[in-house]
């Protein structure tokens, strides 16, 4: 009895064919995720995107210096210099100057240039084929004072600033953009700098690479005589004023945030991963880089004990 009471009889039930078919499609799902995952493919990547690269900044009453590289595969660190390249510059629309590079990628070009001229670059390989550019110098404008109130005050580490307080006149009925540089004794370019102003706002303190330059335009205050107070830590400067050109504005804008966006000396971890990728400005017609132009006025400060 006892026997018959442990003996328990085991009852077969039927097999769902639908649950077989899923099981059997999950089955094959997942080895082709698995084996496609951990299978090893060797590819023969060849870059075919290769583009000359333009490096040219020029102002009134120097020749032009224009320096041509080719793009760098992403895994190199070499630079490629673009050599044997021919040149043909042309200033107002008629031919000014054409001829060949000195190497490394130098293409000294003797021109000088004028405030208010239009100058195209024209770049041709022995392929036949052409990378061209081109650009306007805006007017020269004049810094009108420049002093430098010095010392001012000292921030929490112990930097002495003082108030350089510089003046000018913008053109009237036109768009002007502008560059600020300060340099010190040395020429050097000073990279402490404090402004807070309707027409631009700048601290060093919340830069993690300071840029030793102040970008702006004249759309506040257009035409009118304007008064800056900058901020500085240098006990001797001068002042270098831009007026430069849209094509030299947007480049330095966008070159600027990319310096901006890199993770150098960033306190806080979680501002590291917040700068968004930027794409250089570029004005040159199949190919990369920049062809602009700039005036400028450097005045050194008058010094006013404080």
């Amino acid at each position: 009895m006892l026997k018959q009471l442990l003996h328990f009889k085991k009852i077969e039930k039927p097999c769902n064919p639908n649950v077989l078919c899923t099981a059997f499609f999950a089955f094959i799902i997942l080895s082709l995720f698995v084996f496609s995952c951990s299978k090893e493919v060797e590819i023969d990547w060849q870059d075919d995107s290769q583009k000359y690269v333009i490096g040219c900044l020029f102002t009134s009453d120097e020749t032009i210096k224009l320096y041509a590289f080719t793009t760098t595969p992403i895994l190199d660190d070499t630079t490629f210099f673009a050599d044997g390249l021919d040149v043909e510059i042309y200033k107002n629309e008629t031919l000014a100057w054409s001829g060949s590079g000195i190497g490394q990628g130098e293409y000294p070009i003797p021109v000088y240039v004028e405030a208010g001229a239009n100058f195209k670059l024209i770049l041709k390989d022995k392929n036949g084929f052409t990378v061209s550019a081109e650009d306007t110098l805006p007017e020269k404008v004049n810094i009108t004072d420049a002093t430098n109130l010095y010392p001012v005050y000292s921030d929490n580490y112990g930097t002495t600033y003082g108030k350089i307080t510089l003046t000018f006149t913008d053109e009237p009925n036109k768009r002007n953009y502008y560059e600020i540089v300060i340099l010190s004794e040395s020429n050097g370019i000073v990279q402490t700098l404090k402004v807070k102003s309707p027409i631009i706002t700048y601290d060093v303190d919340h830069n993690p690479n300071p840029l030793g330059t102040l970008l702006f335009t004249d759309e506040l205050f257009n035409g009118e005589h304007i008064t800056l107070d900058i901020f500085s830590d240098c006990d001797n400067p001068s002042v270098v004023l831009k007026n430069v050109s849209k094509n030299y504005y947007e480049y330095r804008k966008s070159i600027n945030i990319h310096f901006y966006n890199q993770n150098v000396e960033r306190e806080n971890i979680y501002e590291l991963f917040k700068g968004d990728p930027v794409e250089l400005y570029s004005n040159v017609t199949n190919g990369l880089g920049i062809f602009a132009g700039y005036t400028q006025d450097i005045k050194k400060c008058t010094l006013i004990n404080n």
